[in-house]
């Protein structure tokens, strides 16, 4: 996803390329939701552009300030590394 100025404006964006990529309506209890994402995304590249951005954010500002910055990637990938026993 390109930048956004706020989460609204971001979800709103993630919300049309969702159904412009799988032709569905993107539903966050979706029970297939991670195989979709995993089937028309890239994982591993979204976890990369997720920490170079990190790198690039202002990370001495409160994340409230972090615009288009987020460590859920930190996350996703550390249940990743356990799942496939990393």
């Amino acid at each position: 996803m390109r930048t956004y100025a706020d989460s609204v404006s971001c979800c709103a964006g993630f919300r049309e390329l969702f159904l412009s990529k799988t032709g569905k309506e993107y539903d966050k209890g979706d029970e297939d939701i991670y195989r979709l994402l995993n089937a028309y995304g890239d994982e591993r590249a979204a976890i990369a552009r997720a920490n170079s951005r990190l790198r690039s954010c202002r990370c001495d500002a409160p994340p409230s300030e972090q615009i288009s910055c987020t460590t859920l990637h930190v996350l996703v990938d550390e249940i990743r590394g356990k799942v496939q026993g990393v």
